[in-house]
């Protein structure tokens, strides 16, 4: 769909909000001042919109055994939870559908300066006391946790979402740079809280799994839960590798 038609049904607004939650700049709407925005800025938003568009698609089908059990026992407040898991996934994949949609518009416009890198730089700030790594997690111990290993495995689905089976490969840290770097780490904070949330969002399915499902969807939704935590686990452990250089940084910033 055009970026219009997107507008026309209240997207743009749905795309206000969830950008200010993850702390981006809002892409302007078609028309408007590009101050500040790039041919590779916008190039790259069209690439995450396409990650995270697939991403929701993906989390939207592992309800979809929990909608057959809850249907064939014809227990129906479970199927209203994940009904309403559903129309939450859509409105994501609105939200990214019309940011790929935009971005194709402005890059289409020739309008876009063609520079290596945007103006825009990432402001450096400390992390509050959770997001903080604490004394214990290093990145030896979270090695021994296994989260190296699910990290390359993270990569190489996220690979395949964000590219297909063309080869490339997803790099977390766009740019091997000071700024690269800041960025990442405010980005591990957002993503951390997402999988924490949507965890916590199928803590209910769990219990109506419980009430009215067959047992194998209890199963199924604790390894959901599990792979949430997993990921908000992943977050950290990317914090902690980066904590000695991030905070020479901040030091030094005072």
């Amino acid at each position: 769909m055009r970026p219009l038609v997107y507008e026309l049904i209240g997207v743009r607004r749905l795309y206000e909000w969830t950008a200010s939650f993850a702390h981006e700049k809002h892409l302007p709407k078609l028309g408007k001042s590009v101050e500040g925005w790039t041919v590779a800025k916008v190039t790259e938003v069209k690439g995450h919109a396409r990650y995270f568009s697939m991403a929701n698609i993906c989390r939207a089908a592992v309800y979809i055994p929990h909608a057959l059990s809850f249907w064939t026992l014809r227990y129906w407040p479970g199927l209203a939870y994940v009904a309403v898991l559903w129309v939450l996934h859509l409105v994501l994949i609105l939200v990214e559908g019309y940011k790929s949609s935009l971005c194709g518009a402005w890059l289409a416009t020739g309008s876009l300066p063609d520079i290596k890198e945007a103006p825009l730089k990432p402001m450096l700030t400390a992390p509050g006391w959770f997001f903080r790594p604490k004394r214990y997690e290093t990145s030896a111990n979270y090695s021994r946790l296994g989260i190296e290993k699910f990290r390359q495995f993270t990569v190489w689905v996220m690979s395949i979402l964000a590219h297909g089976f063309s080869g490339k490969r997803v790099e977390f840290v766009s740019q091997l740079s000071r700024d690269g770097l800041v960025k990442f780490e405010q980005e591990t904070r957002v993503s951390e809280t997402v999988h924490i949330i949507s965890a916590l969002s199928v803590v209910p399915l769990w219990a109506l799994t419980l009430a009215g499902a067959h047992r194998g969807m209890v199963y199924w939704s604790t390894v959901i839960v599990a792979g949430d935590l997993a990921l908000a686990m992943l977050q950290r452990y990317h914090r902690a590798r980066m904590w000695p250089t991030l905070s020479r940084m901040l030091e030094r910033s005072k």
